[in-house]
């Protein structure tokens, strides 16, 4: 089985795409958390949503610094891209 399933340009709508889901997932957490009365009633719903903006968050990251929107099965391999994009960085 390959690592990804696609990798394609990351155009600016794409990025601008990705990074208004990182918002929305960012902003659904703070939402979730206010709604609780305590914050072990919705901390699955919390983690969750924290991971998902990561994982936008991420593919801003890449698509700013390598101008490709990649889309991994296994989270690892996206891991690995986003460590070696920080590298390159360095």
């Amino acid at each position: 089985m390959a690592d990804f399933t696609r990798a394609t340009d990351c155009t600016p709508s794409i990025r601008a795409g990705r990074l208004a889901k990182a918002k929305q997932f960012m902003e659904a957490a703070d939402f979730i958390e206010t709604l609780a009365d305590d914050a072990t009633d919705v901390a699955d719903a919390y983690v969750t949503l924290c991971v998902h903006t990561g994982i936008a968050a991420a593919d801003v990251i890449c698509c700013a610094r390598l101008d490709v929107h990649v889309r991994y099965k296994r989270a690892r391999r996206a891991a690995r891209q986003l460590v070696d994009t920080a590298t390159e960085l360095a």
